[in-house]
């Protein structure tokens, strides 16, 4: 996996490796989902600035001939709202050891505004589905075909693509539907200031202002 695609981020709250791989292996009850050995494994997260807290973070653990594809967990812990958010991704590949990771300082703008569905809202412990995407003009980084049975994680696939990087449009989009409890929130998603590194040592950073 290239470092510049996949590596920008000093984790944040994903209490370890170890853990995603053990949470990982609960996909082998869901069908068709995880594959039989896990090669790299990433972690991402999206966390308000102003307090630390998680909005939502998604892991993943991948075989060796999908190297931008994910068997992922997915946690909302609360609908975005507008605002400066910590934007973290880092992987370990589980073979060589190699540590990668992307940081990012994020500002969330509304596209547009839906008065009955109000952001930082706690998603019930209810069955149902999720979806994460963060598109930009050239590809797109998604949490699809989220499900989870009853409370929870969302178990689904996570598809990787180029890390946000200054003077390009993203947005974000978060939809759940939760048996009769829909939620969705779409904003646009700009880069304030970014850095990669590789086995702690930093590779590089801009500031985009």
């Amino acid at each position: 996996m290239v470092v510049r695609n996949v590596a920008r981020a000093r984790g944040r709250g994903f209490g370890g490796f170890a853990s995603v791989v053990g949470a990982l292996a609960l996909l082998a009850a869901i069908p068709a989902a995880a594959p039989a050995s896990s090669e790299t494994v990433i972690g991402l997260s999206l966390a308000r600035v102003s307090t630390g807290k998680e909005a939502l973070s998604i892991r993943g653990a991948s075989d060796g001939s999908r190297t931008a594809q994910f068997s992922a967990v997915a946690t909302l812990s609360r609908i975005p709202c507008p605002g400066s958010y910590r934007y973290s991704l880092h992987s370990e590949n589980q073979d060589t050891g190699a540590l990668s990771s992307y940081t990012a300082t994020v500002a969330l703008a509304p596209i547009g505004s839906d008065l009955a569905m109000p952001c930082g809202g706690r998603p019930p412990p209810r069955p149902g589905g999720l979806r994460i995407s963060i598109s930009g003009d050239e590809e797109t980084i998604d949490f699809r075909q989220g499900r989870r049975r009853g409370s929870g994680s969302f178990f689904g696939v996570f598809t990787m693509g180029m890390q946000p990087e200054c003077k390009q449009r993203f947005t974000i989009s978060v939809s759940v539907d939760l048996r009769g409890w829909d939620r969705s929130a779409h904003y646009r998603f700009q880069v304030a200031d970014w850095e990669s590194e590789a086995q702690g040592r930093k590779l590089e950073s801009e500031d985009c202002d």
